[in-house]
Parts: C-alpha cells; structure tokens; sequence
C-alpha cells in the first residue's frame, strides 16, 4: 500500500504541504556539458568537458553515487549548453551529442536521485532573447519536446526550462514563453516530470517576487490547469554581489528570502534553490551556507530543497567546488550540505521507471509491506528497514560496476603502454640501424678510394673500378664536406659519362690523374653550359 501510494501520488504530495517541514531534495549541480557559455546565451562547445570518465573527464558518475552513498544525497542538476545539443534554434539534437549528455543522466537515474536537465543559456542563443527578438518560442519549445519525448518515461527526470534569464524587456512575454515550453514537454508524453520555472534577474531569490516575476509565472498552468508539477526555480550566492566568484561568503541572506517564503505560503506554492555556493573551505561560508540551509530545512513546506554549486568537472582549483577529493569531501559538503540536510525529509523521488535504459536497478525490485495489523506500525517500520539495506545494497553493486569499469580502464592503458614501448624499441632499433648503414657507407666509400688507386695498373680489376668509381663519387658528395663542391660534381658527371659510354677500364687507367681531372672538368663545363648556367658558377 505505500509504495503504491508513493508510486501513484508521486513527489507532488509535498507542493500540497502534506509532508513535514524538512526539504525533501538535497544536492548538487554535476557541470562540465555548459563549459563556454556565457551570459550571452553563447556557448564555446569545444570548451565543453563532459564529467564522464569514458569522455576523459571528471568521473561525474563516481561523484554522484559517492553523494548518494557518503552525504545521503538524492538530487543533482546537470547542465548543458543548447548549441552543444542542436546545430541551431528548432534543429533536431545531435546524434552523438545526446548520446554523451544522456551517459550522464542515466549515470544520475542509476541513483535513483531527482535528475534535473537544465539548458544553461540564460534563455539566449548568441546574444538574442528567446521570443523577443531571438529564437521564437516554437524553437526553444522544440529542444524541449525532442528532451521531453526522450525521457517521458523516466519520472525522475525534471526539466529546469533554462538558466538564469537576465534583462528581459517584458517578464509577462517571458512567462508566455515558459507557457509554450510547459504545453510542449506534456504534449510529448513527459506527464509526470517536474518543471522548473526561472524569473528574471538570473532568477535571483532576494528580487524574484519585487521583480514581478513570482506574478507572472504564477500564471503558467499545466496542460491540465494545474500548478502542481510546476516549480519555481531560485539561484542565491553569499558573496558581496551574488556572483559567486568570491570564496568569502558575507551573510547568509536570509532576511532576503522573507518577502519570498511569505509569497509562496500565501499562493501555495513552492520554490527549489537550484543553486547555492561559497568557499568549501572559508569559515564565513561554512557559517552563512549553513545558516540558510537551515532556515530551508526550517521552511520545507515551500521550499523543496537545495543544490550547491557546483561539482563535475570542475576540480580541487575551482573556488567554489562540491568535488570530493577520491573518498574526501570539502568541509562545506560534510558540515553544511551533507549535514543540514540529513536525508532529507524521508520522502524519496519518483521511482518505478527509474531509466529508460536500464531498468535492473529500479524500485521495482523493492517488497511490498505486510498489511499493517490494527494499532501497530511495526509492519511499515520493518519495511523501512528493508528499504534501506536494500538500498545500500544497491549502491554498493553500483559502486562495484564503477570499480570494474575502472579496472578495465586500468588495464587498456597498460595494454596501450606496452605497445607504446614496443614502439619506442623498435624505433630505437631503427634509428641504430639507419647510424650502421651511415657508417657502412662512410667505410665503402674509403675503401672504395683505396681500391682505386691499387687497381690502376691492374686490368683484370677494370670492371670492379669502374663500378666501385661511380659508388665512391656519391658517397663524397654526401661524407667529404672539405672536397670542392666542383671536383665533387665533376667527378659525378664523368662517372655517370664513363658508365653511359661503355668505355673500357683499360681506356680509364691507360690515362693519367690529371688527365682524368682536365676531362672531368671538360665534362662539367658542357654540362653546365647546356644547363644555361651563370658563368659566375662555372
């Protein structure tokens, strides 16, 4: 009875107020897939460094099961640029770039954590605002609907529609564009999936309701009328200007989020801090970080929860990092995150079709609970219980497949690095190979040059001479640099003349050295004149 509850009613239970004060999500952004873009709404892709080992970056995986596993974690949001999924506004994705993102979500649904894919253009493309002046809301509805279809059946997945829209001209065009995505993800059969709705002002939460943006997006309804499933997505950073580029935290803003807390209270609705940060190790953050974390905690019925920034690919030099160090969290995770949230409110995300594409680790594998006798929770607690050995378990098979996967990864390299070596050795056989030959050819052309004068009265050697003659003009070309480059050249051109020639050795021999000389330097003449050489060279 209450998985069937759980499985029915979903998470939306809590956006009714039905659940106890506690926030129900706690986590983490996992980035590197919105590396390059800026608040322009322009995006570098080849900055992009996706947080997947098998794409040579920061295990994300690893990162994510070690939250779930060490810090009781159950939310991450993962951002993506929207030119790094289509070639242009309204474009179909591209092929091997949703095969890339989606390693990564799979990667969060294999955790059976909340999985928010967030478009993180700052509702841009290159500089022009989406439905006012920019992409028309046709073209961003339609990223959605390819996002929506691929993940209808995966209820964990939420959709945080984009990142921190900044400077709109109109919020109320703004909210009409979010109407039009809102219509899109349902229309593509993603029912159940959570929508995420950013204001104005990088969505931030001290100005989201004086902004008029809290009143204009109230107005977006789901297909059904409804506001259940539609959430409003706040940022807030505790640095001197909310940028989040200073490790210093100087409150904890809380005062700032009353006008806020008191709006959704007053309109039943409910926000989710979707990101949050500071120096992971300055006292001051670790002070205010956990001040606001509490005053969440303390308000769970309208805020459902909180995700620091920012983990992934970012590593241990980054000033705000969530990533642990192997088994190692930074202080803020471990006294503030980790901590404050303490599992949360007890309420787990949606499960059942946990993955589209793998489903051996879903809750469907989990017991249903004895019937409950009549005056006794001993029943229900004994199928808490359960749940969470098995859950444990389930990491624990999780983390032995990542270990697997990274033996093998440890072997293909020593495989790689044996070949390497084999390549160098035969390289360096080569290279000892190609020194002998130079030094053979150095020693033929002195024995050649000796050869040559002893065979001068002997005509039984004329043929071996003549041969060896042409063989030794070569070599001192290349060997003796102190020859005259004429002499060198000269004789060439006579040996080349005496082999064309078919001239007898006893003809060669019968003449004497400085014959030999005066004719190869005729030789050399006519050549270079019927070359139509400069005389300056001859």
């Amino acid at each position: 009875m209450l998985r069937s509850i759980t499985c029915a009613a979903s998470i939306w239970a809590l956006t009714l107020g039905l659940a106890s004060a506690k926030v129900q999500y706690g986590g983490v952004n996992i980035a590197g897939f919105d590396f390059g873009c800026v608040i322009s709404g322009s995006c570098d892709t080849s900055d992009v460094v996706p947080p997947l080992r098998e794409y040579k970056g920061q295990d994300g995986a690893a990162q994510m099961q070690h939250f779930v596993t060490n810090n009781r974690l159950n939310a991450f949001r993962l951002p993506v640029g929207w030119q790094y999924l289509v070639d242009e506004p309204g474009s179909p994705l591209i092929p091997e770039h949703i095969e890339a993102f989606d390693a990564l979500v799979q990667a969060c649904l294999a955790t059976e954590s909340l999985c928010i894919i967030d478009i993180h253009n700052y509702a841009r493309w290159d500089g022009l605002i989406v439905g006012q002046g920019g992409p028309t809301d046709e073209q961003f509805a339609s990223l959605w609907s390819q996002l929506a279809t691929k993940y209808a059946r995966s209820p964990n997945v939420a959709m945080g529609i984009v990142n921190e829209p900044h400077d709109m001209p109109s919020i109320t065009r703004w909210a009409q564009t979010c109407q039009t995505v809102v219509n899109a993800i349902r229309e593509a059969g993603a029912a159940e999936n959570m929508i995420l709705l950013p204001g104005n002002g990088y969505t931030n939460a001290a100005d989201f309701v004086s902004s008029g943006s809290a009143a204009a997006l109230a107005r977006v309804k789901d297909v059904d009328g409804t506001t259940d499933k539609l959430m409003f997505e706040v940022h807030k950073y505790l640095d001197e200007d909310n940028s989040g580029t200073h490790i210093e935290c100087v409150s904890s803003y809380v005062d700032t989020f009353e006008d806020l807390t008191q709006w959704l209270k007053d309109n039943g609705r409910r926000a989710l801090l979707a990101e949050v940060g500071g120096g992971p190790y300055q006292k001051s953050c670790l002070r205010d970080v956990c001040e606001l974390l509490t005053y969440l905690n303390d308000n769970g019925d309208v805020y459902a929860g909180y995700l620091g920034w920012g983990a992934g690919s970012f590593d241990e030099t980054y000033e705000l990092s969530l990533s642990p160090n192997g088994t190692e969290d930074v202080p803020l995770m471990t006294e503030c995150f980790a901590k404050v949230f303490d599992g949360g409110s007890g309420e787990a995300p949606v499960s059942g079709n946990a993955s589209t594409s793998d489903q051996s680790f879903s809750n469907s594998t989990l017991p249903e609970p004895a019937a409950e006798s009549s005056g006794s929770g001993g029943n229900e607690a004994e199928y808490r219980h359960q749940r969470t050995l098995l859950g444990k378990t389930l990491a624990q098979a999780t983390l032995v497949r990542a270990m697997l996967a990274q033996k093998l990864l440890a072997q293909e390299l020593l495989a790689q690095k044996t070949l390497v070596q084999k390549i160098l050795v035969q390289e360096t056989l080569i290279r000892e190979a190609l020194a002998q030959g130079i030094r053979a050819q150095k020693t033929l052309a002195q024995e050649t040059m000796a050869w040559e004068t002893l065979a001068q009265g002997t005509l039984a050697q004329a043929t071996l001479v003549q041969a060896m003659l042409a063989q030794a003009v070569l070599a001192q070309a290349m060997l003796a640099q102190e020859m005259p480059a004429q002499l060198i050249l000269a004789q060439r051109f006579l040996a080349q003349k005496l082999l064309a020639q078919g001239l007898l050795a006893q003809e060669v021999l019968a003449q004497t050295p400085s014959a030999l000389e005066t004719q190869a330097q005729e030789t050399l003449a006519r050549e270079m004149l019927a070359q139509k050489l400069p005389a300056r060279e001859i």
